[in-house]
């Protein structure tokens, strides 16, 4: 069997093998789609494929094309045991419900803008309700040990839970839906802007082959801008119209402020979609070959970017979308390191329950934070990163959630 995926000869070692379960992260499936027919895949003995992270318009694209095999997609949280499963298949995008066995889950309400959990007259955080977004937590077993140190006294009295850092809502029927994980969230000036909505809407477009949502910081801008980016399918065309009709079932401030065409979107070699170069390019110039779309006034209409339209967006600050010099928030601080910016960082720390942080980036110069600062802001993040202690001193349980290297 090769010893990597390879789309050419994936039918052939389907057949060969006689595999009936495939396995895949991300948007791995995406070039046997792109593929042409392949004799081997008529009457294939493939029922399953199983993983997480695709995307639900490729998800729906390989249902179509490899009938009868469905996607089973599930999501695992590394640090907190909660694992969630699309069983049915009846909703597309959906992460499913509790696999019995697993760790308890529940959503707590959550305040994105101040990186802290709600609580209720009672003291105790607040449960979310339908259709209600917050922080996905996981109980911890009675027993059972923790790479992180537990939140206790959550919802009970001395019951203690794990915080994934990502954002969840639970729709009438008990689904979970992901809508994003904190680090991804744009920090938009009319409020949080989640970016997997972005990318199911567009990707559900039938022009629309890969599509992604990233926050855009122009010149010193406060707040970001809200920009898509979106491939597209060999011998299809996308149309302001399209795009408009694919997002008008978000509401108007969840809309990203510009679409753009690119003619790739990069991934990383678990073929995870890759947003940082792409954000680094900033908000596109109107111009000759470059297909790019707004927002108007209306929030209802998506027009052809302009010059005009490009500067009333960016301001008076710099037009290239470069990172400002302005440090940024520090609900800020994880998508900047997970976006793969060069950073240092060094943890100094005593014996004491004190612990301070400094961090860097070529954009904006070292700061130095109390671990309750950026203890919100670091919670469980799902990103793959980590920090390393520069004293062979242990954090003690004074930070309530500590950055662990996670592979997802």
């Amino acid at each position: 069997m090769a010893s990597t995926f390879q789309p050419s000869t994936f039918w052939d070692e389907v057949r060969r093998y006689g595999v009936t379960i495939a396995s895949y992260t991300w948007t791995l499936l995406h070039e046997l789609v792109q593929a042409p027919p392949h004799p081997g895949e008529r009457h294939h003995p493939v029922r399953l494929f199983i993983g997480s992270g695709m995307p639900r318009g490729l998800w729906r694209r390989v249902q179509r094309r490899f009938k009868p095999a469905r996607v089973l997609e599930f999501y695992a949280s590394t640090e907190t045991g909660a694992i969630l499963v699309n069983l049915r298949d009846a909703k597309p995008g959906s992460m499913g419900r509790p696999l019995p066995g697993s760790a308890e889950v529940r959503i707590a309400a959550y305040e994105i803008e101040s990186a802290k959990l709600l609580l209720g007259r009672d003291g105790f955080v607040k449960p979310c309700g339908v259709d209600e977004i917050g922080m996905l937590l996981a109980r911890v077993r009675a027993g059972s040990q923790t790479s992180s140190a537990p939140l206790r006294g959550v919802f009970h009295r001395d019951d203690a839970w794990l915080a994934t850092g990502d954002l969840f809502e639970r729709d009438r029927d008990g689904d979970y839906w992901r809508l994003d994980s904190l680090g991804d969230v744009i920090a938009a000036a009319d409020g949080p802007v989640f970016t997997t909505p972005i990318r199911d809407a567009l990707g559900d477009l039938p022009a629309v082959d890969l599509a992604v949502a990233y926050g855009v910081r122009p010149g010193r801008r406060r707040h970001e801008l809200a920009v898509a980016a979106v491939t597209v399918r060999p011998g299809h065309e996308l149309a302001a119209r399209d795009i408009g009709d694919a997002l008008r079932a978000l509401a108007m401030r969840e809309r990203p402020a510009i679409v753009r065409v690119v003619a790739r979107i990069p991934v990383t070699t678990w073929f995870r979609p890759l947003t940082a170069p792409l954000r680094q390019a900033g908000i596109p110039l109107p111009g000759e070959g470059e297909q790019a779309w707004y927002l108007d006034r209306s929030g209802s209409t998506y027009r052809q970017l302009s010059g005009a339209a490009r500067r009333r967006l960016v301001g008076r600050g710099q037009l290239t979308g470069a990172p400002s010099t302005a440090p940024p928030s520090y609900s800020l601080i994880t998508r900047t390191v997970s976006c793969g910016a060069a950073f240092m960082h060094s943890w100094q720390s005593t014996h004491s329950s004190r612990f301070s942080f400094t961090i860097s980036t070529p954009s904006w110069p070292a700061r130095k934070m109390s671990t309750g600062q950026i203890s919100a802001s670091l919670a469980a993040s799902s990103r793959s990163w980590a920090i390393e202690s520069s004293t062979s001193t242990a954090m003690n349980s004074a930070s309530l959630m500590r950055p662990r290297r996670v592979s997802v």
